[in-house]
């Protein structure tokens, strides 16, 4: 259920971003964008399509349906998922406990409690044998679980890298985060291991780095494996503006991406850098610093947030309002 209606909304809040052509129709409860000359519509609870005129092509009956993909289009009747084209005709039957859509000709489906993958034409393509599989395709490769083992398979269902680890993260900047005896580490797509296991916690590589934890300690790593921010603080953020927050001891402050304390950590609470300022607070008042560690903009506010696109909120006692970058109130 929550899938579904993710998935439903997901494409309506894109929808409200981008421009879409859609049938100007009111009596559906929902209408999206028109896609190869069809709108996925909901009414009463019910989801079918339309074509640009408002005519219904495929009647609205359906638990639950997903816009079309490979030509096929994923829907629920009964609670069971299969697949049907534009014409509305049943393709594949609907049969699985559970379904996604269709992504380079392959859908993952769930029969009973495991998991597989079936081309266009139903047919399997892998064994119906996997406790779980992500639904994310991370740089061509899906994570997936078999007797509480993980590994990895390429586009076409083959095993890419075989079920050794107890978990495993999809793939990012050409590393995946896996686990061998309680302990992380890092693997190229060959299987290769590029960094050690010797973490308690590693998370995925965002931007060239990956926040990693050892003995309740927390650092930066690169992909080399180099710890470039210590791991011997309480908590580290993420880079923002090339500096990253860091908490010890209750107080923080600030590093470069090598480690070097650019700004003490002196503060009660920090936020990250924006616009060139990061919101401080102390002794329950809050302003604003620079790069540098120079206050710029006086600690005199009982509630403070970062800026965005140069204003600021803040709050002195019960009154509210906005500043700019020289804090200087703006409303």
């Amino acid at each position: 259920m929550k899938k579904v209606f993710a998935i439903f909304g997901f494409t309506m809040v894109s929808t409200s971003v981008f421009a879409c052509e859609k049938p100007d129709i009111a009596s559906y409860d929902e209408v999206e964008c028109l896609q190869d000359g069809l709108a996925l519509v909901k009414k009463d609870n019910k989801y079918g399509f339309i074509d640009s005129t408002g005519k219904e092509v495929i009647p609205v009956k359906y638990k639950f349906a997903y816009a079309f993909a490979d030509g096929l289009s994923l829907v629920n009747l009964d609670d069971k998922y299969g697949f049907i084209d534009k014409t509305g005709n049943v393709v594949i039957p609907l049969k699985y406990n559970n379904a996604w859509s269709f992504r380079h000709g392959l859908a993952q489906v769930k029969v009973d409690d495991k998991w597989g993958f079936i081309n266009t034409q139903g047919e399997f393509v892998t064994p119906i044998e996997y406790d779980f599989i992500y639904y994310i395709i991370a740089e061509d490769l899906y994570t997936v679980s078999k007797k509480d083992k993980y590994g990895f398979l390429n586009l076409t269902g083959q095993v890419a890298i075989g079920f050794e680890y107890d978990h495993a993260t999809p793939f990012s900047e050409g590393l995946s985060a896996v686990v061998k005896d309680n302990k992380y580490g890092f693997i190229d797509k060959t299987g290769k291991v590029i960094i050690p296991f010797q973490y308690d916690l590693a998370k995925y590589f965002e931007k060239g780095y990956s926040h990693v934890n050892l003995k309740d300690k927390k650092g930066l790593i690169d992909k080399t494996g180099k710890a470039v921010v210590p791991i011997i603080y309480d908590d580290v953020f993420a880079v923002t503006e090339d500096l990253i927050k860091v908490e010890k001891d209750n107080k923080h402050g600030f590093v470069n991406t090598s480690g070097e304390v650019i700004i003490p950590l002196q503060y009660d609470w920090a936020g990250s850098f924006h616009d060139g300022l990061a919101v401080v607070g102390m002794n329950k008042k809050y302003g604003y610093i620079d790069k540098t560690g120079q206050v710029k903009i006086d600690m005199k506010f009982d509630f403070a947030e970062q800026f965005d696109k140069g204003q600021a909120k803040v709050q002195i006692g019960s009154e509210t309002f906005y500043i700019d970058t020289m804090g200087n109130r703006v409303n």
